[in-house]
């Protein structure tokens, strides 16, 4: 479940991928957290309104970068950067992240880690029905 974290090649199943979001998603808020403390103590004496609106302001952007970080990591891994697709995946992960915190924008990583490399993500083109031969015009004399 928690094997080979750093290997954004590999496809994982439903189990291992929900072993990936706890994990990054476990792994980014104690770095937050040890981040902002650390900012806190430098920067802010008293807890007020704006300083708290401030560390939300910072803790979504941060999530945000790493969200946008691993999805490009693991799109760039599986070769589906030429994919077109693969920014529709970059917009809805920095949207679920603005719109749902790391949650939601980790949801999308972990998903990204069940594709296989080289899957083709967008719609395949629709069959083209092969033309009928139409007969030759009968010449009037």
């Amino acid at each position: 479940m928690f094997n080979e974290l750093t290997n954004f090649k590999l496809v994982r199943s439903v189990k291992e991928a929900f072993g990936f979001y706890c994990a990054y998603f476990l792994l980014t808020m104690v770095g937050m957290l040890i981040l902002s403390r650390t900012i806190k103590s430098f920067l802010v004496s008293s807890i007020t309104p704006e300083s708290a609106l401030s560390g939300q302001f910072f803790g979504t952007l941060i999530a945000l970068c790493i969200c946008l970080f691993l999805a490009y990591r693991i799109l760039e891994s599986k070769k589906l950067v030429s994919n077109p697709t693969f920014y529709v995946y970059l917009v809805l992960t920095a949207l679920l992240v603005v719109l749902g915190g790391l949650p939601l924008g980790m949801f999308l990583v972990a998903y990204l880690t069940t594709i296989y490399p080289g899957e083709e993500l967008s719609v395949p083109p629709a069959e083209t029905v092969p033309q009928q031969e139409l007969p030759d015009p009968e010449v009037r004399p």
